[in-house]
């Protein structure tokens, strides 16, 4: 069973491919939906008590969006604020408490057992803890649900991709972050969103953020599943190498875990 598909949805041969477009969800089907500032086309569920504070998560995306990363500027301290930004996420959703920082340790051991340069290095460092920015906009019912998601939600629940490319995107600085956010869960073989890219159209970042994020969520608690054994996790990872998985970047990890064993 692959962790992020088939974990959230059973049966999700009939969902829609890509992004809902314009609303994330039908406005007659939500009631009263929370309009994010400076971001229109997103709109958080408004139901009972299914969004404890949306003003707080306004200020987050809002704080994100002026961040400025100057050239030359200490990058520990860009890095030490887009931690702080990411606290807020991990208390909107709790079983991704440390995730982003889990995932971002895994990223850069498998960028240097790749020879990455020292840029991307850094790149990859940055997107890895930000890939999951996008999730802000997804109520934390849904985030956390622990029974088979409606297409709808599992819609919503892809939708945090592009959600993150178009935070990201508010500052210029970012756009190759943001670009690399937008992409970490596409497929090697062309089946995954929000774009359906495919091999080496996939940036190397984020193919690299894709398997580190499937080790994370596969070898931890999650809502609708307990954590697996790292032995089957990395069955899981060699069965989906070449289908899911970048098969170099299946190798380089392969190569991580085999050292650290």
């Amino acid at each position: 069973m692959i962790f992020n598909e088939k974990f959230w949805e059973k049966d999700n041969s009939q969902l829609t491919d890509g992004l809902l477009q314009n609303e994330l969800l039908d406005e007659e089907k939500s009631s009263k939906p929370i309009i994010l500032s400076g971001f229109p086309n997103y709109k958080i569920i408004s139901k009972k008590d299914k969004v404890k504070n949306p003003e707080f998560f306004k200020d987050l995306i809002s704080a994100l969006s002026k961040l400025k990363i100057i050239r030359g500027e200490d990058s520990h301290t860009q890095k030490e604020i887009l931690k702080s930004l990411i606290t807020g996420l991990e208390f909107h959703d709790k079983y991704t408490s440390g995730h982003s920082d889990a995932v971002s340790v895994i990223s850069l051991k498998i960028g240097k057992s790749m020879g990455l340069t020292d840029s991307k290095i850094n790149d990859l460092h940055l997107a890895a803890l930000v890939h999951d920015i996008g999730k802000i906009i997804i109520p934390t019912d849904i985030l956390n649900k622990t029974t088979k998601l409606t297409e709808e939600e599992f819609s919503l629940i892809k939708s945090h991709c592009k959600a993150g490319f178009d935070i990201l995107t508010r500052t210029t600085s970012l756009n190759d972050i943001a670009n690399y956010v937008l992409h970490h869960h596409e497929r090697w073989d062309g089946k995954g969103y929000p774009n359906r890219i495919k091999g080496k159209q996939i940036p190397i970042i984020s193919q690299i953020i894709a398997v580190a994020d499937a080790w994370s969520a596969m070898t931890s608690d999650r809502p609708y599943r307990g954590k697996l054994d790292k032995c089957v996790a990395l069955e899981e990872l060699l069965q989906n190498r070449g289908t899911q998985f970048s098969p170099e970047v299946v190798d380089a990890y392969t190569r991580v875990l085999s050292i650290k064993s």
